[in-house]
């Protein structure tokens, strides 16, 4: 009963710790975008940007 329970938190664990990395990873990826999209407005690449914003949308 014990274990079964310990295998619960464990996993529970497991969860928070990957939930928290790709949350991280997300804000990384959002990061570049960002930038990405700051320089391609910069260099006026519309034509570009605008079939990224059609591929993440």
């Amino acid at each position: 009963m014990s274990q079964s329970q310990q295998g619960i938190i464990s996993t529970k664990d497991a969860l928070i710790r990957l939930s928290s990395i790709l949350i991280f990873v997300a804000g990384i990826f959002q990061f570049f975008v960002g930038v990405k999209f700051i320089a391609m407005v910069n260099s006026g690449d519309v034509q570009l940007l605008s079939h990224i914003i059609i591929f993440v949308g």
